[in-house]
């Protein structure tokens, strides 16, 4: 429990004045749907024509992601630690503006309210495929956590390898529980705790017990300003309710990028 809030209050200090977010909700009574089988998880490759790289993909609700981070070789893109082999491992780390492929000018100013972020947005994503809106994060975490049974949506996104916490204690139902960490990889999403880079000082956190997704959703509250964006983490602190979408990621940060096929 200590070490729970401990890392809860260090987020906050790092991720900037708001602590909005948007929770996917378990499913209850009429709303869970059938246990999906990860042995009907459908699986393919795709080629990225810049740099040769292959990346798995993987079909979940009828929609294809990426199974694996996103490592193009991008100016002012990250490996953890600054070491090569991380990158290897969990892909690059980008800024917010590097990841959508768009000026720097708009770590500070609204991208959208100037028409740079289109409803489809390829960014650093290899050609056909696209960085995907806090919408369809929301849409793939709901079907994903109506079809997991009660083994909670970060267990479900989880790969099993990479993830340094055995053992979770869990606020639910009033109540705290301490229960084994579990990894089980449902849809074949293979999220890895690649951590990410602070923005400013570059310092590295969390690999092992964090991943962290850009959307391409900016987060404004002021029409011509906005230094957020909205992403997605999957806290390897949690089962239930472990991966979910907050509004205060500042887009000098540099997080790991999932793409969406168009």
């Amino acid at each position: 429990m200590t070490r729970l809030l401990f890392l809860s209050a260090v987020l906050w200090i790092i991720w900037g004045c708001s602590n909005e977010s948007i929770e996917v909700e378990s499913p209850t009574g009429d709303q869970a749907e059938e246990l999906f089988d990860p042995a009907d998880i459908e699986y393919d490759s795709i080629v990225d024509v810049r740099d040769s790289q292959v990346y798995k993909i993987t079909k979940i609700d009828g929609k294809w992601w990426m199974a694996e981070n996103l490592n193009y070789a991008a100016d002012s893109s990250f490996c953890y630690n600054d070491e090569p082999d991380s990158c290897a491992i969990y892909g690059r780390l980008y800024p917010w503006t590097v990841a959508m492929d768009i000026d720097s000018m708009y770590n500070e100013y609204n991208a959208t309210f100037d028409e740079q972020i289109k409803p489809t947005h390829q960014g650093l994503c290899p050609k056909g495929w696209h960085i995907p809106t806090e919408k369809e994060w929301t849409e793939m975490l709901d079907y994903a956590d109506s079809h997991n049974g009660d083994e909670g949506i970060g267990a479900s996104m989880r790969t099993s390898y990479g993830w340094t916490p055995d053992t979770i204690s869990e606020w639910i139902g009033q109540k705290y529980f301490h229960r084994p960490a579990a990894y089980t990889n449902r849809f074949g999403f293979s999220c890895l705790p690649s951590g990410y880079r602070k923005e400013y000082d570059g310092t590295y956190y969390y690999i092992g017990a964090h991943a962290y997704y850009w959307s391409s959703t900016e987060y404004a509250e002021y029409r011509n300003e906005s230094i957020y964006a909205k992403y997605i983490n999957n806290n390897g602190l949690m089962n239930v309710n472990g991966m979910y979408i907050l509004n205060d990621g500042n887009k000098y940060s540099a997080l790991s990028v999932r793409c969406k096929k168009n």
